[in-house]
Parts: C-alpha cells; sequence; structure tokens
C-alpha cells in the first residue's frame, strides 16, 4: 500500500497517485503507466530511498496544459 507523505505544486489527487504506483514494482513500468494514465511525459523519474521505506518520484506532467514539474514523495507500505 502507498501512502502519500508530501508533493509540490501538482493538480493530482492522492488517491490517483496511489493507484497509479501501489501496485507498480519497476521503474521503467512506472514511467510508461504515469506517462499513459496522466497523459504527460517523465522526465525523470528515480527508486530514491529517503528513511525506511521512503521513495520520490519526479515527473513532468503536461496533462492539463500547465507543464508542472511535480516531485513526489511516498512511502510503501509493508517494504
Amino acid at each position: 500500500m502507498l501512502t502519500l507523505h508530501s508533493s509540490s505544486n501538482h493538480n493530482l489527487l492522492p488517491g490517483q497517485v496511489a493507484l497509479l504506483v501501489s501496485p507498480i514494482s519497476s521503474l521503467m513500468t512506472v514511467s510508461s503507466h504515469l506517462r499513459l494514465i496522466i497523459g504527460g511525459t517523465v522526465l525523470d523519474s528515480a527508486w530514491s530511498v529517503l528513511g525506511s521505506s521512503m521513495r520520490s518520484l519526479l515527473l513532468y506532467n503536461n496533462a492539463t496544459g500547465n507543464n508542472n514539474i511535480v516531485l513526489i514523495h511516498y512511502r510503501m507500505d509493508g517494504e
């Protein structure tokens, strides 16, 4: 299960992020799903350990035409 920890300058709902990322385990799959479902282009995405089971994901979201750079920090519970 994914718990959204924090995000900046984004227009995605935490539930949407959880739905997209929680069942996904590989970096390439995450990039593909984000590009497909959000409709943006993934600029960079990385699994970065920030303490215990914390991850960060950087993506470029142009789904709304606002061209937001989005940084999402999240925790994978149960890892």
